[in-house]
């Protein structure tokens, strides 16, 4: 069992369970009255595993019982909607929660997904969805897909493959990730809020009312740096960010709403461009994620791109003509193996035909050809293969074995694929519950629950997440000094206490990483900044307090303290080196 720790004035964390919300709490220190009036209002509080034998103890409280709000069969106010928004990397999705259902909202062209395209039009213009889609092939260079991929990266860390990105990027290894059209520098982010403004659009337009707020998920494997580039992209598109949610954890919360019953299970989410997996305990009145696992780099996209490669290489040999010196040509051919792909998941063939694909001289060239099952499957079967171990760690994380697994829910249209399913029956027995109940709407209508529960308009569960990486900070040596393991349970707050490295050192650089490596250097740097003011002193005498904060959407605040002056530094962690240079390092 879960208990919550809620921090009263007088410096005692007040105990509680999750069957005490409600129900006024004494402290046992100072007698103050913490008053937790739902089970929402908990998961802003650090909690952890209930001690042996604490299971039926309860604090000094009253009997009288605070009525919950029940479910609620009236539309939506205009200040209580809640949207959830999945911003995929090959296409979005909206959905809202209301009259005691999810409602996918439909875009104007009446589609229920909107391709996360964005094109800059020679007018300057910025299109987004549909629109920029259809011009894609005439405007490669132009348009920018897949941005999920790069947005919150610096241009080091980045896989920027030439036959998926045609755009003009800027910025230096250590900067974010910019495109260039006509002269005209746009981020990812920009990009990302217009993509999400549209989004905010149709459901006002479906709604019939203004929307204010709004639920997004991310990838479960999202470093914290990539998490405040989503947090600031929904924030410039107009909408009030509610929380940030892993998006293999509101498929497990989907899947709850509907199935209030106790089921361990396994979220493996193969999308377009990244791979989860979190492990769950899924009970009446809450969802704890256990462990997650994954991998940021590949998805659906990276499918397309294997059979490409491979159609190329075979049109280059029998004509004697790259396609990858014409965009347009590029363009054409991902289309089309991205419809084949679907298509093989139902049928064992499929003609790809593309006519004036190309020309040699004065000749147009086209490209004719039958994609087996059997030939697609070997061309990606090193990538299938690599979901395996993601799935594996997560079990391993969550000290469990396959066999422990009551239910694996499958999310992303990349787990239709008939290869993929059987992995899953390799790893979890062909036995075993597989749970498809739409592999493209699960997480859209998992965040739009929680969007309800934190208007109030529907008493839901308690959703219990974890943080995907171990975060630390370099210390002497080079070495990594980890306050926050893998999987802890969020929100989480972590201290330790360093020293000066040099005789009077005035001021130490703070490095933040996330990894799992003993060599700072080995793992993810995700930002860093320079606590200045120390009284110069001998080495090892200066004591500076490190605290980290994980919040609720995995978002990391880093505090520094001298113990000495009592100065304190804050900063929420971004993925830039521009606060890197500083005096001297810290020491254990």
């Amino acid at each position: 069992m879960r208990i919550w720790l809620i921090p009263c004035k007088c410096g005692e964390a007040v105990r509680i369970a999750l069957h005490q919300c409600g129900i006024p709490v004494k402290c046992p220190q100072c007698h103050a009255i913490h008053d937790i009036g739902s089970s929402l209002a908990l998961q802003k509080f650090n909690s952890i595993e209930a001690s042996p034998g604490e299971e039926n103890l309860a604090p000094h409280c009253s009997s009288k019982k605070v009525p919950t709000q029940g479910p609620s069969n009236q539309a939506p106010t205009q200040d209580s909607v809640i949207i959830g928004i999945d911003l995929g990397t090959t296409h979005c999705a909206v959905a809202v929660f209301r009259q005691g259902r999810v409602e996918m909202i439909p875009n104007p062209y009446g589609n229920l997904f909107t391709p996360s395209v964005a094109s800059i039009a020679p007018t300057g213009e910025v299109l987004v969805g549909e629109p920029a889609l259809r011009q894609a092939v005439i405007n490669p260079e132009r348009t920018i897909q897949s941005l999920k991929r790069l947005i919150g990266r610096r241009r080091k860390e980045a896989t920027i493959h030439g036959t998926m990105f045609y755009n003009d990027f800027v910025g230096g290894p250590d900067e974010a990730i910019n495109f260039r059209v006509d002269g005209m520098v746009y981020s990812l982010e920009e990009i990302a809020a217009r993509l999400i403004r549209r989004l905010k659009e149709s459901a006002e337009e479906y709604l019939g009312q203004p929307v204010k707020k709004a639920v997004v998920g991310v990838p479960a494997s999202f470093y914290a740096a990539q998490r405040q580039a989503i947090r600031r992209a929904v924030e410039k598109s107009g909408l009030e960010l509610q929380r940030i949610i892993s998006e293999p954890t509101a498929a497990a919360l989907a899947y709850g709403y509907q199935h209030r019953e106790s089921f361990k299970v396994a979220i493996v989410h193969f999308g377009g461009g990244t791979f989860d997996v979190s492990v769950a305990e899924l009970q009446k009145d809450f969802v704890e994620v256990l462990s997650t696992s994954g991998d940021t780099q590949l998805g659906g996209d990276d499918i397309d791109l294997a059979v490409m490669e491979s159609v190329i290489s075979d049109f280059n040999e029998k004509h004697g003509v790259n396609l990858r010196s014409t965009p347009g040509a590029i363009q054409r051919l991902r289309d089309a193996i991205e419809k084949a792909k679907h298509d093989l998941s139902s049928i064992d063939s499929v003609e790809i035909n593309i006519p004036f694909i190309a020309k040699r001289g004065a000749a147009s060239i086209d490209l004719k050809m039958i994609l087996t099952r059997d030939v697609f499957e070997r061309t990606i079967d090193p990538l299938i293969d690599r979901c395996r171990e993601p799935i594996l760690s997560a079990l391993r994380d969550a000290k469990l074995s396959p066999s422990n697994i009551d239910r694996v829910i499958l999310v992303g249209g990349s787990t239709l694929i008939p290869r993929f399913r059987r992995l899953i029956d390799e790893v979890f027995g062909a036995s075993v519950v597989k749970c498809l109940h739409s592999a493209k709407e699960d997480i859209a209508s998992g965040l739009a629950v929680q969007g309800a529960i934190i208007a109030g308009k529907e008493r839901g569960l308690v959703l219990l997440d974890v943080t995907p990486f171990s975060l630390g900070v370099e210390a002497e040596g080079g070495t990594q000094q980890i306050l926050i393991e893998k999987n802890s349970t969020i929100p989480k707050t972590a201290k330790a206490t360093f020293s000066t490295a040099a005789d009077n050192q005035t001021a130490v650089t703070i490095q933040v990483y996330q990894g799992e490596r003993p060599l700072a250097a080995d793992n993810h740097f995700v930002g860093s900044f320079t606590f200045e003011g120390i009284r110069p002193a001998p080495r090892g005498i200066p004591q500076i307090q490190v605290r980290f904060d994980i919040d609720v959407d995995g978002c990391l605040t880093v505090e520094a303290e001298d113990s000495r002056t009592g100065k304190k530094q804050a900063v929420a962690i971004e993925n830039s080196e521009s606060s890197r240079l500083g005096q001297g390092g810290v020491s254990q």
